[in-house]
């Protein structure tokens, strides 16, 4: 039942409160970490993915700071990724991932080499 839920919040046009979670999940790791834990258990999602207002608590919460902070900065990064690369800067650079230690490159990774 909830697996269904959670595909369906994502279907064109995607539902606002999911929309908030995405971009705060582009700007902090926190909400990035609850909502790919929705994979694994889609119950833990509930209800503050449905809930525009449950949301933005949410965000705050994980990240610390108040939710239209971390709305703006993430809308801001959008809005800068898509301007370069209409103006054809290089490929946006993408978070590190915990335990790497070096962001990954949005650029397509070379084939093996002989």
């Amino acid at each position: 039942r909830f697996m269904t839920r959670f595909s369906n919040l994502f279907l064109d046009p995607i539902a606002p409160p999911a929309q908030e979670i995405l971009l705060a999940a582009s700007r902090g790791s926190a909400v990035a970490e609850d909502f790919f834990e929705g994979f694994n258990a889609p119950h833990s999602l509930w209800p503050w993915i449905e809930n525009h207002r449950l949301a933005r608590r949410r965000i705050a919460e994980r990240t610390g700071l108040p939710w239209i902070g971390t709305a703006v900065a993430a809308r801001f990064g959008v809005l800068k990724g898509q301007v370069g690369q209409r103006l054809g800067m290089s490929a946006p650079r993408l978070p590190a991932l915990p335990g790497i230690g070096r962001p990954l490159d949005a650029r397509p990774m070379a084939g093996p080499t002989a």
